[in-house]
């Protein structure tokens, strides 16, 4: 049986890294040497890698989702509506459905990503309590289900994470330096904002229609992003030109939210997360308008105010 040093570990698992093998399998090699070395703090790292998490994650787990519900209005079906998340009104929902955290296993999460390479989407159901007590105030007609929506490139971010982190550990136990994991990860945690999480049980499965379903996740928030000058002059155009259709539309509610969008671009620090929510809920309820010329002006330009506006 052949043995190694606490140094050919070190260079086996990098070599690994470069070579993009299985992060599975270097994370394995990985617990071998945090028991050779006594590194508690890696050890209890690698091991919830690998088993998965029972509480949240760490951070470069959480990423980013929008919402989207299939909604019925008499004889019409309308399916995967992109929902405004800030039109919800109780801020911990709104929390708990604007991103998600995976805590599978990481080898799930490798099979994960293998599964979802063709479509580049994982869904991952919300529970009937919160878009039916939560979310149907802006939609017209009635929400039959929920679901949020990431893409497959921020899972991989996942696996790119943690190989970083591995590679400043190693490259520095291979200088000889002195470190300890836990700033690796602090240094991780430092480049996030997160103000707050809450925790639900699920599991990941293939729905074989080309979508992976994710559950077993965390929802949190994030901080307000801030409209470029550029951008803002091109969108005032585009507000200005919905605000003349809307007067024309007998629809309170259509005026009530274009005046907060108008109210919000003229600001000297716009909020893009205010626009895109007040540009989606007016898509939600545009359908108010009918099926006439008026209808797809404006929803011709509330498609290409959404499209303008950055993710």
């Amino acid at each position: 049986m052949e043995y190694y040093n606490i140094s050919d570990i070190a260079q086996k698992i990098l070599s690994d890294i470069m070579n993009d093998a299985s992060l599975s399998g270097i994370m394995l090699k990985t617990k071998i040497f945090a028991v050779k070395n006594s590194d508690k703090e890696l050890l209890e790292w690698v091991s919830n890698e690998l088993k998965g998490y029972k509480d949240r994650p760490p951070l470069y787990r959480i990423i980013d989702c929008g919402v989207k519900v299939d909604v019925h209005r008499g004889f019409q079906e309308v399916l995967g509506f992109e929902y405004p998340v800030e039109m919800i009104k109780d801020e911990k929902i709104r929390e708990r459905v604007s991103h998600i955290a995976l805590q599978q296993p990481i080898s799930e999460i490798e099979e994960l990503i293998k599964d979802a390479e063709m479509t580049n989407t994982i869904h991952v159901p919300l529970p009937v309590s919160i878009w039916y007590y939560h979310m149907g105030h802006c939609i017209t007609g009635q929400i039959q289900c929920a679901y949020q929506f990431a893409t497959i490139a921020s899972v991989k971010n996942i696996l790119v994470v943690i190989k970083s982190m591995l590679i400043d550990y190693f490259l520095k136990i291979d200088n000889n330096e002195e470190i300890d994991f836990s700033s690796i990860m602090r240094k991780d945690a430092s480049l996030t904002n997160i103000t707050h999480n809450t925790t639900y049980n699920a599991a990941i499965v293939n729905t074989g229609d080309g979508n992976v379903e994710a559950h077993q996740i965390t929802n949190i928030a994030n901080g307000d992003v801030i409209l470029n000058d550029n951008i803002k002059h091109e969108l005032k155009a585009i507000i200005d030109n919905i605000k003349h259709i809307v007067e024309q539309v007998d629809s309170p509610d259509l005026r009530d939210i274009i005046k907060e969008a108008d109210e919000e671009i003229q600001k000297p620090k716009t909020k893009i997360k205010i626009v895109k929510r007040c540009l989606q809920a007016m898509k939600g309820l545009s359908y108010e308008v009918g099926v006439s010329v008026i209808a797809d002006q404006l929803s011709s330009l509330l498609t290409k105010a959404l499209s303008i506006l950055p993710l």
